[in-house]
């Protein structure tokens, strides 16, 4: 079957395509910066991926397929190494974000509307730089002759590496629970559907797009559609964790959550907008249904408990 390379794979939705391949008999090399042991199925590489690394790295060498979960802030660093890529394997894997959705279309199918496709703000066209980077790369593939990609578009993972809520993330929601302070959330988000969902679902449905001829030259969604609220994971994480909760204004949000002053894009253009999922081209391109993944309580409790024997 042939190996697979995740490059900067090391991390929430690494970490979980790496299982779900070593699971089907797939070695995977991966180049990360986290601390892992290699086995006899994956081979960790600790390395800063930079461009003349993983020239040096490639020679000599041939995948199945290529993973890259670098973000390209500028296109012309991304047409190079689709260049490398494409010497060495016979499928590209761009990591794009449900984040390129604009708010034009509910459920979310592959084919809504983009930020590149609505008259949004002017100077979010001109400063945004997680969401619009993702789309340019995405238009340098589409644009390509030869379809020897995929593009995936993951929402909002959790694992026991970060737990997610709104816009607190990383260690932020465990930080506060141990230190029994309370987690402010504007009380009106609490009906509005979070494009959110467990690493280990997500990575499921990235590793099996692997090899696999139904996802070349597409692009999917990945999720497996829970389509839960803000207000219902918040009250998940007050059940598993006793996360303190309470509900306040959006000024109350702004003067007590997390700064928003770098973040002010990601929560005017994603987390205040209706971000339920249609999941039936991913599902059907990769042969899963529903029952195949964790419901996000139950996965929750999964990743709490990895947590809590990491730290023991």
């Amino acid at each position: 079957m042939g190996k697979v390379l995740l490059v900067a794979g090391g991390g929430t939705l690494g970490t979980y395509v790496t299982e779900e391949m070593i699971s089907r008999g797939v070695h995977v090399d991966v180049i990360c910066l986290e601390d892992y042991e290699s086995s006899n199925m994956v081979t960790y590489y600790k390395e800063k991926v930079t461009y003349e690394y993983i020239s040096e790295f490639l020679e000599g060498k041939q995948y199945a397929a290529i993973v890259d979960f670098l973000h390209y802030v500028e296109i012309n660093d991304y047409e190079k190494v689709y260049n490398l890529y494409s010497e060495h394997t016979k499928q590209i894997v761009l990591l794009s974000s449900y984040r390129v959705y604009a708010d034009g279309e509910h459920p979310i199918v592959e084919e809504s509307p983009t930020w590149f496709d609505v008259d949004a703000d002017k100077e979010f066209l001109e400063t945004e730089d997680y969401a619009l980077p993702k789309l340019r790369c995405e238009a340098f593939l589409k644009s390509c002759p030869r379809k020897n990609w995929t593009i995936v578009r993951p929402v909002i993972s959790f694992s026991d590496k970060r737990f997610d809520l709104f816009m607190y993330s990383g260690s932020t929601i465990i930080s506060k629970v141990q230190n029994k302070e309370k987690i402010i959330l504007p009380r009106d988000i609490r009906n509005i559907v979070a494009g959110v969902d467990w690493a280990g679902n997500s990575g499921k449905l990235i590793a099996k797009l692997l090899m696999n001829e139904k996802a070349m030259g597409e692009t999917f969604t990945i999720s497996s559609a829970p389509n839960i609220t803000w207000g219902e994971l918040a009250d998940i994480y007050h059940e598993v964790l006793g996360a303190d909760i309470e509900w306040g204004s959006m000024d109350d949000f702004i003067k007590y959550g997390p700064d928003m002053r770098w973040n002010r894009w990601g929560l005017k253009y994603d987390r205040l907008l209706e971000r339920s999922v249609d999941a039936s081209k991913v599902m059907n391109a990769t042969g899963t249904k529903k029952e195949d993944f964790k419901p996000i309580k139950e996965a929750l409790i999964y990743e709490v408990q990895k947590s809590n024997s990491a730290s023991q």
